[in-house]
């Protein structure tokens, strides 16, 4: 929820503080109160687990295409470089 609608609810229900305190402690006081339920928070918590787990996917998969442009890349600069010593070498026959 966001704080203005976590305030709205602290208003309906004649709960004062809403002016002062910040979002976490507007939802404890909410929960304490029993205008909301735990829920949230374990829905939050779980929020906040897939988030961190998709994030560590993308940093696996960016990791891993990394290493591969920089294999890819050496590869390359190894052929090139093959290229040019088999050029020298031709050349150098002739």
């Amino acid at each position: 929820m966001k704080l203005q609608e976590l305030r709205d609810l602290m208003k309906q229900h004649n709960i004062k503080g809403s002016s002062y305190l910040n979002k976490p402690a507007i939802v404890s006081l909410l929960i304490e109160k029993g205008v909301l339920d735990s829920d949230i928070l374990e829905e939050k918590e779980c929020a906040k687990r897939e988030l961190e787990e998709m994030r560590k996917r993308v940093a696996l998969i960016l990791t891993s295409q990394l290493l591969y442009l920089c294999l890819s890349r050496r590869e390359f600069l190894i052929a090139i470089s093959w290229r040019k010593k088999n050029a020298l070498s031709e050349n150098w026959k002739k």
